[in-house]
């Protein structure tokens, strides 16, 4: 699927870069320096991605730009997900903006190759049989880790962050397996539909034959229904 991407960084090197790395491999990307801005291009376009500094201009000349960002966001145009960039390497930051409906977080410097791997994760999420709930369950999951590293203040923030790119890695894993397993049903479905396709066939060339006992006729209609009712 194709994913149009919205940049918001109130410093010019940094969302000039970032837009030039991902339009490399194939994303459209518009950029903004601040929470007004930016409001103003999701009021005339939407967006599959949002990547938004938190410590940026905002309407209220405020430096939590980012944050107002994520909320209209959520607000107008909820099929977009958000990454938050933020300067501090605090868990608190990422779990305010994960509370907030932001769907992951990036440190600064950025990584433009972690930064990708967080927008492939957003486009894999989406592309399966039910986008909205395999989306929702990754945030709740990563919400509730949150919660628990928050719990404890002894662990350095580097070692919160390992961890949870480990719990990350774990759960791509399980939704490979959901994906693998959706990919059988789709092929059930397909093959249920030509059995349908089929067994209709097979009931017009029954009503075409000129006697026809009820036993047969019966035969047929229910292999049509079975086929349907599976599909």
């Amino acid at each position: 699927m194709s994913i149009r991407i919205l940049i918001a960084d109130d410093e010019e090197l940094v969302r000039e870069s970032i837009a030039q790395f991902l339009e490399h491999f194939g994303y459209a990307t518009d950029v903004a320096d601040s929470c007004e801005s930016a409001w103003d291009r999701l009021r005339s376009e939407n967006y599959d991605v949002v990547v938004t500094d938190k410590n940026m201009p905002g309407s209220d000349g405020g430096r939590e730009g980012g944050m107002e960002l994520l909320r209209l966001v959520k607000r107008h145009q909820p099929g977009a997900e958000v990454i938050m960039v933020t300067g501090y390497g605090s868990i608190d930051t990422a779990i305010e903006a994960m509370k907030n409906g932001a769907f992951d977080y990036i440190l600064k410097p950025i990584s433009p190759v972690c930064l990708k791997e967080k927008i492939e994760r957003i486009r894999d999420y989406k592309s399966y049989l039910n986008p909205e709930n395999t989306v929702l369950f990754y945030k709740r999951i990563h919400n509730q880790i949150l919660g628990l590293l928050e719990g404890h203040s002894a662990l350095a923030d580097l070692d919160s962050h390992e961890a949870l790119k480990e719990i990350e890695t774990t759960l791509d894993r399980l939704f490979t397996i959901q994906k693998q397993y959706e990919s059988i049903l789709l092929l059930q479905k397909e093959a249920l539909g030509r059995i349908a396709a089929l067994s209709e066939e097979l009931r017009e060339a029954v009503e075409t034959l000129p006697e026809v006992d009820d036993a047969t006729a019966l035969l047929v209609q229910r292999i049509c229904d079975e086929a349907s009712r599976r599909i």
